[in-house]
């Protein structure tokens, strides 16, 4: 008790009327009746927090007439939306309901992993369903685990390792981007796996990741690439461990440790500083466009307000779809302009008789 409390307690909903239960009461009992450092107050509840995980639920055939179930292998599916008996001909119905011997729709798991491969079928497991929710198994599915890691195989292997230290002082701006999308990725993945549990988004992260990579290929010889592949694998690894440490070797072809024993990427701070501000353009309080700002030619908001309001005011006038929604050749059309929080938000205040579009 006097590590109390457990930091994560897993189980079915199955589990809260009964362990559960059991310790929450068990631990009430004792933290009144030895009210010391061991069993204070504060540890009279046994777990910071409960994560009730869902049922794995089989494609379940059933006849519409008796509510009997039917073995997959007495089923023609020759029309797969119109599921007929086998033997019969009668019209079958289908649910996805919790895995049983009685209903004929269990999986094996030894057969499931022989055709697709390990790290395949855990990744589908992960990405299909967030783990408090139920997953309906569906082995068609697991192709897109397979064809993840198959391109990241190819990523791998045709990938020209540069191992120059990264500077990101010295990167183009689609280098620079990369780096930004690669930390982010970073901070997201490692959120979904140590503070939401959301396993699935975890995967989903390293999906986008994986597709950004393939878009930025022609920055393969640059360290960035190296990088964001190395970085890929390291929070792949986890989750499909085998094929982790074969891409590992890929990339590092000089014989390098495991990537089970490399340190856990860690998020550079300057990446995630944006060197742009996305602006939202109003006339008269109404939305009409968006224009991106560039950080770097900034005059300093604090002390030169006007100078930073007159940069936003032309930055925005310059823009061509400003001209359908703004007299750009007349500004003295323009009554006032107001920019709000850092130049994310500016409004114009514009006559109200002026053209929908002025040239």
């Amino acid at each position: 008790m006097a590590k109390m409390p457990v930091d994560l307690y897993v189980g079915g909903v199955e589990h809260a009327i009964l362990h559960l239960l059991y310790a929450r009461f068990i631990s009430k009992v004792l933290s009144e009746e030895f009210p010391n450092a061991a069993f204070s107050a504060q540890k009279a509840e046994p777990f910071k927090r409960l994560l009730t995980q869902g049922m794995v639920q089989g494609k379940t055939f059933k006849s519409s007439t008796t509510g009997v179930f039917v073995r997959p292998n007495l089923v023609n599916l020759k029309d797969p939306a119109k599921p007929v008996h086998l033997q019969t001909g009668e019209p079958l119905s289908i649910s996805f309901e919790k895995m049983s011997k009685s209903k004929y729709n269990g999986v094996d798991p030894k057969a499931t992993t022989d055709k697709f491969g390990v790290d395949a079928t855990r990744l589908y497991v992960l990405f299909k369903a967030p783990p408090e929710d139920s997953l309906e198994w569906d082995d068609q599915s697991v192709v897109g685990m397979q064809r993840f890691l198959a391109k990241i195989h190819k990523a791998a292997s045709q990938h020209k390792p540069n191992l120059s230290k990264i500077n990101l002082p010295e990167m183009c701006d689609r280098q620079r981007s990369l780096y930004r999308f690669i930390h982010q990725t970073i901070n997201d993945v490692t959120c979904a796996l140590e503070s939401d549990f959301k396993l699935n988004s975890a995967v989903s992260h390293l999906i986008k990741l994986l597709n950004r990579l393939t878009d930025e290929h022609h920055l393969s010889r640059y360290p960035v690439y190296h990088h964001g592949l190395a970085t890929l694998i390291k929070l792949l690894a986890p989750m499909a461990p085998t094929s982790s440490e074969e891409f590992w070797e890929l990339i590092h072809p000089s014989s390098p440790p495991s990537v089970l024993s490399e340190q856990w990427p860690k998020v550079d701070p300057l990446a995630l500083k944006d060197d742009n501000v996305l602006c939202v353009v109003q006339v008269n309080g109404k939305r009409r466009f968006n224009i991106t700002l560039d950080k770097s030619k900034f005059p300093p908001s604090a002390s030169q307000p006007q100078a930073f309001h007159d940069f936003v005011k032309a930055a925005v006038l310059s823009e061509p779809t400003a001209t359908k929604y703004l007299p750009v050749h007349d500004t003295n059309l323009i009554k006032r302009v107001f920019v709000l929080d850092s130049g994310k938000l500016v409004n114009f205040v514009v006559a109200s008789k002026i053209p929908k579009k002025v040239v």
